[in-house]
């Protein structure tokens, strides 16, 4: 803490997973035939802290965000 307070309690904890598939497409050709997966989990993060409630105490923010991947992944060419 700024003051040299210690910081002995925290008013919850939680964990969100989100899951989010996206579909290749040449971006010159066949762009509206993509979805974008990283768009998605960017809007479901926007949506994860808009249930922060002030009047309630109710605060979210995400912190921390981790991609994993299979291990076999390769880039797929439409």
């Amino acid at each position: 803490m700024p003051d040299g307070a210690i910081k002995t309690w925290r008013k919850g904890v939680g964990d969100f997973v989100l899951t989010a598939r996206g579909r290749a497409v040449h971006a010159g050709s066949d762009h509206q035939l993509g979805r974008n997966a990283i768009e998605e989990l960017a809007h479901q993060i926007i949506v994860i802290q808009n249930m922060t409630n002030y009047h309630q105490g109710t605060t979210l923010n995400v912190g921390l965000f981790v991609v994993e991947l299979p291990p076999t992944l390769f880039l797929k060419r439409p």
